[in-house]
C-alpha cells in the first residue's frame, strides 16, 4: 500500500468523523500501518492545506478541508460512470490546464480524465485573451474526450459544456445567470466562468476534444487587477459565502456526464433548447467582431449546430466564430 493511497484512506477516515477525534492507534490497525506511517501521512495532509488537529490522548480530528482540491474530496461526492473516475491531475500551478491535458491526451490519456489547477500562469481564453486565475479560490479544469463523431459537429460541444456548466451554477445557487454566445456566462453583466475547447484531429476524424473551464468560485474583487472590476463576479460575490471547490467540480462532472452522454444519443436539439432558454438572445441586438470585420444586426434563429443567424437588415448572415456585444 503506497503512501498516497495512505493518505486518502486517512482522509476518507478523518471525513467520516469530520471534527470528531478518531485515535491514532484505530487508524493505524484500520489501515495496517504504524503509527508513525498516521502521523508522516497526517502531516503531510496538513502541508497541502488540511486543517487537523493532533492530540497524544484524542489521536486526530479534521477540522477544515480548507477547499483544498484534493481527489478523494472529488471522488466521494461523484455521481458518474466515466468522468473523474479515470486519470485525475490536480497542479499546484500550471501554465494552463488545456495545455497540460493535451499532453495528457497525446499520450494516451482515457476518456473522461481531467486536470485541475490551483492557479494558471498563463491561463486561456478566446481569442488569444488570457484567463485571470487567482490561485487558491476558484476552478480551472479541462476535460478529455474522445466521441465517436464527424469533426464538423465538435463546436456543438462548447454549447454541450455551457449548459452543463449552467445546470451546475444553478443547484450552487446562482439561478439569475445568462449563457453569452458561444462560451460565457454572465451573471448580470458580468462575467462569472468561461469555456475554451480546443480539438486535435482532422478532416476525416478527431482524435481527441478538450473544454477547458474556468469558473469564479471563492475570488473577491481584490483578487483581480481594477480593469477586470467592474466585468468580473464569482459565486461568493453573488452568494456571500464561501462554496467547496471539490463538491462543485463533482456536481460539474456529474452534470457535464449527464448532456454529454445526451448529445453521443442523439438528443443535441433538446440541450440546444435549454441552451436557447438561457441565452435570451433571440431578438437582441447584437454587435458582432471577428478577426477582419465587425457588424450589427439583430438575432433571428439558432441553426441546428447552435450558430447565430443575424439579420443586418441587408442580409441574413450565419455567425460560427467570434465576439458578440448586447446593444
Amino acid at each position: 500500500m503506497d503512501n498516497y493511497n495512505n493518505r486518502d484512506k486517512i482522509l476518507s477516515i478523518l471525513y467520516d468523523s469530520f471534527n470528531e477525534w478518531v485515535s491514532g492507534e484505530d487508524i493505524s490497525r484500520h489501515l495496517g500501518i504504524s503509527r508513525t506511517a498516521v502521523w508522516k501521512n497526517i502531516n503531510i495532509l496538513r502541508d497541502t492545506g488540511y486543517i487537523i488537529e493532533s492530540s497524544n490522548k484524542s489521536g486526530h480530528k479534521l477540522v477544515s478541508s480548507n477547499n483544498v482540491l484534493n481527489e478523494f474530496a472529488i471522488r466521494k461526492n461523484l455521481n458518474t460512470a466515466v468522468f473523474g473516475r479515470r486519470d485525475i491531475r490536480i497542479f499546484e500551478s500550471a501554465g494552463s490546464t488545456n495545455i497540460e491535458a493535451f499532453k495528457l491526451a497525446t499520450a494516451g490519456s482515457p476518456e473522461g480524465s481531467i486536470v485541475i489547477a490551483d492557479t494558471q500562469e498563463s491561463g486561456k481564453g478566446r481569442m488569444g485573451r488570457v484567463w485571470s486565475s487567482p490561485p487558491g479560490k476558484n476552478i480551472y479544469v479541462s476535460m478529455i474526450l474522445r466521441p465517436a463523431i464527424p469533426p464538423y459537429l465538435a463546436p456543438r460541444l462548447t454549447i454541450v459544456t455551457a449548459v452543463a456548466l449552467s445546470e451546475t451554477l444553478i443547484d450552487a445557487g446562482v439561478t439569475g445567470h445568462r449563457i453569452k454566445w458561444p462560451n460565457d456566462i454572465l451573471a448580470g453583466d458580468k462575467k462569472i466562468s468561461g469555456i475554451l475547447t480546443e480539438m486535435k484531429g482532422d478532416t476525416d476524424a478527431i482524435e481527441f476534444i478538450i473544454p477547458g473551464i474556468g469558473i469564479n468560485i471563492n475570488s473577491t474583487l481584490n483578487d483581480y487587477p481594477p480593469e477586470l472590476h467592474n466585468t468580473v463576479t464569482s459565486l461568493n460575490m453573488i452568494l456571500n459565502s464561501i462554496t467547496d471547490r471539490n463538491e462543485f467540480l463533482a456536481l460539474l462532472l456529474s452534470n457535464f456526464e449527464k448532456f454529454y452522454n445526451l448529445f453521443l444519443n442523439g438528443e443535441f436539439s433538446s440541450i440546444l433548447s435549454i441552451w436557447e432558454e438561457r441565452a435570451e438572445i433571440i431578438g437582441r441586438e447584437i454587435r458582432v467582431q471577428q478577426f477582419k470585420e465587425t457588424f450589427t444586426g439583430r438575432v433571428i434563429d439558432l441553426n441546428e449546430d447552435g450558430n447565430l443567424i443575424v439579420d443586418t437588415g441587408s442580409e441574413k448572415r450565419t455567425v460560427n466564430s467570434g465576439d458578440i456585444n448586447y446593444l
